[in-house]
């Protein structure tokens, strides 16, 4: 039997989220990573209506409820109590996995209709 331990993050507590998803496909001109690049701008007008302006575009969608919440957990390694007549080898099976909840996403921001480009 397999055991998963799962506890909330001591440090800040759980944070909420939230999913953006986008119709289609992002892309980077040059074909380069889009890791830690700015990519939109996200506001919400005074209805809560979310608006993306995403390069010469923008999109209106909406704020929805997962169907089922989802977490963000991150695995962490703890050393469990050491003996001083330990051995290597020893220590290296005396680590305990646990996974702790950084975040908890109950809602998902959905744009499913085409953008519109921006014209001045």
């Amino acid at each position: 039997m397999v055991q998963i331990f799962i506890k909330t993050s001591e440090d800040t507590g759980i944070n909420e989220w939230a999913i953006i998803e986008l119709q289609g496909d992002l892309e980077c001109e040059n074909g380069k990573d889009i890791n830690g690049k700015f990519m939109a701008d996200l506001f919400f007008n005074k209805d809560g209506t979310p608006i993306l302006i995403l390069g010469h575009h923008v999109m209106y969608g909406k704020v929805c409820n997962l169907e089922k919440p989802m977490v963000l957990i991150k695995k962490h390694k703890k050393l469990n109590e050491i003996d001083d007549g330990m051995e290597l080898d020893d220590m290296k099976e005396n680590f305990k996995t646990e996974y702790l909840v950084k975040s908890v996403i109950r809602k998902k921001i959905l744009f499913n209709k085409r953008p519109k480009p921006i014209v001045f």
